[in-house]
């Protein structure tokens, strides 16, 4: 849990599965679906808790914003 979100294993495997589509992420040498699950955990938390402070202090993000920053995850994932 991130403050009241529920972060459910169905929910991340569902990213993980989705950000693995492309081939790209797998096709690193020494890639490891388990270390890029951690990985990607840690970026849903951090998406979290963004997303609470924003709220907090009524910025808004997009999800245009939300799209970028995940496909720059991806993308720095895959490199």
């Amino acid at each position: 849990m991130v403050g009241s979100q529920r972060i459910t294993t169905g929910e991340l495997q569902a990213q993980v599965t989705e950000s693995l589509k492309s081939g790209q992420v797998q096709s690193q040498q020494g890639f490891s679906r388990a270390a890029f699950t951690r990985q990607l955990l840690s970026h849903l938390i951090s998406v979290y808790i963004v997303n609470a402070a924003a709220a907090a202090h009524h910025v808004s993000v997009t999800t245009q914003d939300i799209t970028a920053q995940t496909d720059a995850f991806v993308q720095q994932a895959g490199s």
